[in-house]
């Protein structure tokens, strides 16, 4: 079987973000972040390695915003006013990837406050699983839809800036970000 997909990249003057649309719904599946140009070859990994357990060939092809739907456009203009002034994101996503329970991390996480940060044990508790804070920093560390389940937010309980999978800079730089922009509204 195959699905297509269709990818966007948005660049502002802080930061960029490469997103992944599925036809079929016009949802964000995939947003990832960076400067590097990495975007689409860091997709093609994620969603062959997807495809392998999913027996579903996933097609990526170049999206164009002049082409794109309202629907579409919307995610586009969410994730770009986020990205400059954190104004609250799209709504409109929905999980390709993930178990269960790294949904259920991920579900939880998105209920940490822009500028504010949790620690990997209280999200564990949140979860009720008091005991599987490893598990819960794996699941936060899989995600797939930066900003969208925010991962930045969670940080170790020693205190520092913990892992990113886009780098630890561009991890304090969101969260100054947040921050910066919640004090002025």
């Amino acid at each position: 079987m195959e699905e297509s997909l269709t990818y966007f990249e948005v660049e502002t003057k802080s930061m960029n973000a490469f997103l992944v649309i599925r036809d079929a719904s016009s949802r964000l599946v995939y947003l990832s972040l960076g400067n590097n140009g990495q975007g689409l070859k860091n997709a093609k990994e994620d969603f062959q390695k997807l495809s392998r357990k999913t027996k579903m060939n996933y097609v990526l092809r170049e999206g164009s915003p002049e082409n794109a739907n309202p629907k579409v456009m919307a995610i586009l203009e969410s994730v770009r006013t986020f990205l400059d002034d954190c104004t609250p994101l799209t709504e409109d996503y929905e999980y390709l990837f993930g178990t269960p329970f790294q949904q259920k991390v991920w579900t939880e996480l998105r209920d940490v406050p822009a500028g504010q940060v949790v620690n990997y044990s209280t999200l564990a508790k949140k979860i009720g699983l008091p005991k599987a804070t490893r598990a819960v920093g794996h699941a936060v560390g899989q995600n797939k839809l930066a900003l969208i389940v925010p991962c930045h937010r969670c940080v170790p309980v020693s205190g520092g800036i913990g892992h990113f999978r886009w780098g630890s800079p561009l991890k304090k730089k969101l969260l100054t970000h947040e921050k910066r922009h919640k004090l002025i509204k």
